[in-house]
C-alpha cells in the first residue's frame, strides 16, 4: 500500500505502476498519514517540486509554494491491530514522528520493520526531532540502525553529530539473523 496525498504525485505513481504492470499489486491510497485524521494544507515548493512537498512550507526561500488541501488519516485508523504489516517505509518530509504517533498501536502489536528518513531540518518545523522517533520506537521494542552506503550501524542516540539520515528500526523481538537480509538489500 502506498499513501500519497499529493494528486500530481499520485497520478505519476499510478502511471508508473501501470507501465511496469504492478497496478494490481499496489494499492495507492489518496491521503497522507499523521497523528490525527482530518485535512491539512500541503505545500509544494516552486523549484524543488513535488518530491519536496510537505505539510509545512519547508522551502520558503524558493518563493510562493503551490498550496492545496489534503486528507490525512492515522495508521491505527487505517489498519486494525490484527492486520499483517511486515515493513513500513516512510519519507514524509518532516512529519515522520506524527505518523509514528498515529500508528503506535499497530507498530506495538505487529512489530514491522521500519525504514525511515529522519532529517532534523525538516522535522524542526513540526516541533519534533529524529531522537523523538528513536525514543518512541525504543519504548515499543525497537533497536535503531543508521543506513550508510556500505553498512548498517547500530545507533543509541540521534544528535547533531549523527551523519545518517536514513534509519532501519528493527524489532528486538525478531531473530537478529533476519537483519542480515536487510544488509544485503
Amino acid at each position: 500500500m502506498a499513501f500519497e496525498p499529493n494528486p500530481e504525485v499520485r497520478k505519476r505513481l499510478l502511471g508508473n505502476l501501470l507501465i511496469n504492470r504492478f497496478l494490481t499489486q499496489v494499492s495507492v491510497i489518496p491521503f497522507g498519514v499523521s497523528s490525527s485524521a482530518g485535512t491539512a494544507e500541503f505545500f509544494v515548493p516552486p523549484k524543488s517540486g513535488t518530491g519536496a512537498g510537505s505539510l509545512r512550507n519547508l522551502h520558503a526561500e524558493e518563493g510562493e509554494p503551490i498550496r492545496f488541501q489534503v486528507e490525512l488519516n492515522t495508521i491505527d485508523e487505517i489498519f486494525d491491530t490484527s492486520s499483517r504489516i511486515d515493513v513500513l517505509k516512510m519519507d514524509i518530509e518532516g512529519a515522520e514522528f506524527q505518523a509514528i504517533l498515529g500508528g503506535e498501536k499497530l507498530i506495538a502489536s505487529q512489530q514491522p520493520v521500519i525504514v525511515i528518513e529522519l532529517l532534523r531540518k525538516w522535522m524542526k518545523p513540526f516541533r519534533s526531532h529524529p531522537q523523538d522517533v528513536l525514543l518512541k520506537l525504543n519504548q515499543l521494542g525497537y533497536q535503531c540502525f543508521g543506513i550508510s552506503d556500505t553498512h548498517l550501524r547500530q545507533i543509541q542516540k540521534i544528535d547533531e553529530l549523527t551523519e545518517e539520515t536514513n534509519f532501519l528500526f528493527f524489532p528486538k523481538s525478531r531473530d537478529i539473523s533476519t537483519l542480515n537480509k536487510f544488509k544485503i538489500i
